[in-house]
């Protein structure tokens, strides 16, 4: 009897996934939203911080970069 290759099924990420990493930044720094008068560049390296102190509670490695990933998409 031959052998049967598995097919490599590839992971799909729920399509939430990125709105969910980016709340997640959104809970230390908050929801700047334009009215509060943050440049673009300052509200994203205030997320960014926010994510990589998260991503350091989880003690890095592969789920961490995964977070960070999403965030970036």
């Amino acid at each position: 009897m031959p052998l049967r290759r598995k097919r490599a099924v590839a992971k799909k990420k729920p399509p939430e996934s990125p709105a969910i990493v980016h709340d997640i930044a959104e809970a230390i720094v908050g929801d700047i939203t334009p009215s509060d008068g943050v440049p673009k560049e300052e509200k994203s390296r205030r997320e960014k911080e926010a994510l990589d102190h998260m991503c350091g509670l989880l003690g890095g490695g592969p789920r961490a970069e995964e977070i960070s990933e999403l965030w970036m998409e």
